[in-house]
C-alpha cells in the first residue's frame, strides 16, 4: 500500500508533464481488487492538463501492453482530448528491450525503482523505489527518455495499423493513433 500511495502521490502532484518509461502497465487489476489507483491517478493528471507520455516495452508485445498504448492514444488522447501519447519502444544495436520502471515528473522529480506496474507486483511483491528531486539529475534521465522515444526501427508498429513507425514518422503520419489527426509525437 505504501508503494501504491507513493506512486499515486507523485502523479497527483504533477503540474506539467509526466514521462513514463515502463516494462509494462496493467490497465486493470487481474485479481478482482477493483479499479487500478495508478491508472486513475494518470487519467486524473491528464484531465488536469498534465501532458503524459509513455514508452513501453515492445519485446513481449501482447494484448495487455497494446491495451495500455491504445488507452493513452485512442481513448484518452483521441476520445477524451487529453494530451497523452504512448509508443512501443523500438530497438537498435545498443538497446533491444525496455526494462525500466521509472517516471520523470515536471523535469525535476525522477522515480528510480524496481516496481513493475501491475497488480501482482504492487500488491504481493516487495517493491521499492526512490524519488530523486533535482533538475540536473532529471535532465540526464530526460535525455535518455527522449532517445528512447525517438529511436525508430524497421518493425515497430505502435498503433498496429500495418505501417511501421519509422515509415509513418518519415512521411509525417501519426504513429500513435490509427485515426487521422494532429500529431502527438512531439
Amino acid at each position: 500500500d505504501a508503494c501504491i500511495g507513493g506512486l499515486v502521490g507523485l502523479l497527483d502532484n504533477a503540474e506539467r508533464e509526466v514521462l513514463l518509461s515502463l516494462q509494462y502497465l496493467d490497465m486493470d487489476w487481474s485479481y478482482g481488487w477493483g479499479e487500478n489507483p495508478i491508472i486513475t491517478a494518470l487519467e486524473d493528471a491528464a484531465a488536469r492538463g498534465v501532458r503524459l507520455r509513455l514508452i513501453i516495452n515492445g519485446a513481449y508485445l501482447d494484448d495487455g501492453i497494446q491495451s495500455a498504448v491504445d488507452t493513452f492514444n485512442e481513448q484518452w488522447n483521441h476520445t477524451e482530448g487529453y494530451d497523452t501519447a504512448a509508443i512501443v519502444m523500438a530497438s537498435d544495436d545498443a538497446v533491444t528491450k525496455l526494462h525500466n520502471k521509472g517516471i520523470i515528473v515536471d523535469d525535476e522529480h525522477v522515480l528510480v525503482s524496481s516496481i513493475n506496474w501491475g497488480d501482482s507486483a504492487l500488491i504481493r511483491n516487495r517493491e521499492m523505489g526512490l524519488v530523486l528531486s533535482s533538475t540536473d539529475l532529471a535532465q540526464a534521465y530526460t535525455e535518455a527518455w527522449w532517445a528512447d522515444w525517438n529511436r525508430l526501427d524497421n518493425t515497430t508498429d505502435t498503433d498496429q495499423d500495418g505501417l511501421v513507425d519509422r515509415w509513418e514518422v518519415e512521411f509525417g503520419l501519426e504513429r500513435t493513433r490509427r485515426s487521422t489527426g494532429e500529431s502527438t509525437d512531439e
